[in-house]
């Protein structure tokens, strides 16, 4: 985008807490590096989960967990059910923080 440009729409997408710039000209992304993040995302797409399936915890404190999937939390983020303490609890995690069985 040429200085000046409207960066209003940019600036107002989710997740985009500012424009990453120096001397105030934004700063170029690699294609590869785009390349790389939207092969990451599509490793962690948890789309094909339906309620009641069983996932694993993968990080945060309840690493290896078996949980079970409730829903979508947002974009990036699901409710699972865990056994904690002999009672299930609901918890939420980073979509990426849960591996399917």
């Amino acid at each position: 985008m040429p200085q000046g440009a409207n960066w209003a729409p940019l600036r107002s997408t989710r997740g985009v807490a500012r424009i990453v710039a120096f001397g105030g000209r934004p700063l170029a992304v690699s294609h590869n590096l785009i390349i790389q993040l939207q092969e990451r995302a599509s490793t962690h797409a948890i789309a094909a989960c339906s309620p009641g399936e069983k996932v694993t915890i993968l990080d945060q404190g309840f690493a290896g967990i078996e949980s079970i999937f409730m829903t979508m939390d947002g974009e990036e983020r699901v409710i699972l059910l865990i056994n904690l303490m002999n009672r299930q609890q609901q918890i939420s995690l980073p979509v990426t923080s849960i591996g399917n069985r």
